[in-house]
Order: C-alpha cells, then structure tokens, then sequence
C-alpha cells in the first residue's frame, strides 16, 4: 500500500498510518478495515482530486495537510447546509 487507499484513477481515498495495527489491518482485511478507512465510510468522505492528491504527496506532512483539507470540506459542507434552510 503506499500509504493510502487510491482509487483506479490515482486519486486518494484516505492515508493508511503506518502503525503496527493499521499495517496488519490493511493486510489482513483491506484499507477499509483500518481506522481512517473507517472514518472515510462513516463520514461519507470522497477522494481528494487530482491536485489535491498531488498536493497530498508532495506534502512535508501529508497527514496534517489531509486533516486540513477535511476539516475545510466539512466547515464549508455545514455552511452549505446552513444556507440552504
């Protein structure tokens, strides 16, 4: 895995950590059964876009950057919802 679950495309998913756990996780039963793979279900999340993907990779600190960019999708989801009532 490198590092993530991507879609066909290249596009990514989630970032798989490299903890113990969630490495034996991701062998065992798939990128789904690891944490962030939980996360990504649960919340509804979608793949980054291809920019936003190669950002990702080029990133010092993918995971933080990753963080940022959900926290960012979630604010402007509930501004939408806000406005739409």
């Amino acid at each position: 895995m490198k590092g993530g679950s991507f879609t066909d495309s290249g596009a990514l998913r989630f970032p798989v950590s490299k903890e113990p756990q969630d490495v034996a996780r991701a062998v065992l039963f798939g990128p789904y059964a690891t944490s962030q793979g939980q996360v990504y279900t649960k919340e509804t999340r979608r793949p980054l876009s291809a920019k936003q993907t190669q950002e990702y990779l080029q990133s010092s600190n993918p995971q933080e950057y990753y963080e940022r960019l959900m926290h960012k999708r979630k604010e402007e989801a509930e501004k939408k919802k806000d406005q739409n009532q």
